[in-house]
């Protein structure tokens, strides 16, 4: 869903500009939201491998959630999950045990 919203975005934001310079700053930004949240993700990551203790991200959309999931689904070291009702659901990272 994300692509096709960052395919949407560049196309309303290149509208009526010469085909030769094509607007990125669209797809930039997303990508660069994504990579924030990622480094959250991180440092969260290895919060809780440090501490032993979960991790609560900050509330985020249900994209963002599901970005954080799959790209951490086969870490050896946490695991992920979601908690919490409509705009305040969020992220808790969890060591694993055992």
């Amino acid at each position: 869903m994300l692509e096709s919203l960052q395919f949407l975005a560049t196309l309303m934001m290149s509208r009526g500009r010469p085909r030769r310079s094509p607007c990125r700053s669209t797809r930039f930004l997303l990508g660069k939201r994504e990579a924030a949240i990622l480094d959250q993700a991180r440092a969260a990551i290895e919060s809780a491998k440090a501490t032993g203790k979960p991790v609560r991200l900050e509330p985020m959309d249900s994209s963002m959630r599901r970005l954080i999931h799959r790209t951490f689904a086969a870490s050896p070291d946490v695991t992920t999950a979601s908690e919490g009702e409509g705009a305040w659901r969020k992220i808790v990272i969890r060591p694993r045990t055992g």
